[in-house]
This record gives structure tokens, C-alpha cells and sequence, in this order.
């Protein structure tokens, strides 16, 4: 009798296991399809270390899987989590982007000399809701302030310039 229920439990124990791997393996599985389907956004001009003027059509490429929209934020380096989003590029069928982005004030000459990083990524409906009330608030207040970097749905895509007019 012992035994039986020995063997029993052993048998549970195995089927538990089987279970419990095949549960890991099921989801590491999962974690690496949807890794497979992840947005990408790549930004083609300007390139890493490129001097600008005050404004700029941006370019880039982008595989968009899931819905989600490009959009392009620019800050000057030295500002920590304060970026400006920037109009939302014009995206082809093939997932060639550009969008028009700006450097400061282009009549301001304070910020000539500046590194400044442009970011390129894929939001989702409610980070790019985001972008657009930063957008309509500037409109209805001519007071464009910076916001914190929208959460992404792609690896974010960075290039630094700088302004030398």
C-alpha cells in the first residue's frame, strides 16, 4: 500500500514537473514571438553628429506591427527628460517617414552650439493622446512646454546634432 502511494506521488510529482516546463517553455516561446513582432523605427537623416540649422525634415524607416504611429521628439541633451514632440511624420506604404522638426526658436541664438537628440519611435493610442494634447496646448497657448518621453511601443531610435545656426 505504502508503496502505491509511493508511486502515486511520484507520478504527480513528474506530472507537475511536465506541467511546470511545458508552462516556461510555452512562455518563453510566446516572449520571443512577440519580440518578433516589435515595432522597429530607424532615423536615416541626419546622421550622428550632423550640424543643423533651426529647422529640418527628418527621415527614417519603420516597421509598424501592431497599429502604432511614429512620431519624432527632439530636446536640447542637456535637458534631462524634457522633450518637444514634433510634427507627425508623413509615413509611405513602405514605412519610409519623413517629418518637418525644429531646433529651438529659429530666431534664437542661444541655443546655437547645443547638442540636441532626436528620438524617433512608435506610440500606442494613449502615449501618442499625449502627444497630441501637448500639440493642442500649444496651439491654444502659444507656450510650447516639454514633456516627459511618452511610454514606447519600439526601441527608441536616437541620433545627436548640433545647432551651429
Amino acid at each position: 500500500m505504502e508503496r502505491v502511494m509511493v508511486k502515486r506521488r511520484g507520478i504527480m510529482i513528474l506530472k507537475v514537473l511536465a506541467i511546470s516546463v511545458l508552462m516556461f517553455l510555452g512562455s518563453s516561446q510566446l516572449a520571443a514571438q512577440q519580440e518578433v513582432r516589435r515595432n522597429t523605427v530607424r532615423i536615416t537623416s541626419p546622421r550622428q553628429g550632423d550640424e543643423v540649422g533651426g529647422r529640418l525634415v527628418i527621415e527614417g524607416t519603420s516597421e509598424i506591427r501592431d497599429g502604432s504611429r511614429v512620431w519624432i521628439l527632439i530636446h536640447p541633451k542637456l535637458l534631462i527628460n524634457q522633450w518637444w514632440p514634433q510634427s507627425r511624420p508623413v509615413v509611405d506604404g513602405k514605412g519610409n517617414w519623413q517629418a518637418l522638426a525644429y531646433f529651438g526658436k529659429e530666431e534664437r541664438q542661444d541655443d546655437v552650439g547645443l547638442d540636441f537628440e532626436i528620438a524617433a519611435a512608435t506610440f500606442d493610442e494613449h502615449a501618442e493622446a499625449e502627444i497630441l494634447k501637448y500639440h493642442e496646448n500649444g496651439k491654444n497657448t502659444g507656450k510650447w512646454l516639454p514633456i516627459s518621453f511618452p511610454k514606447t511601443t519600439s526601441q527608441i531610435a536616437v541620433v545627436t546634432v548640433k545647432k551651429v545656426r
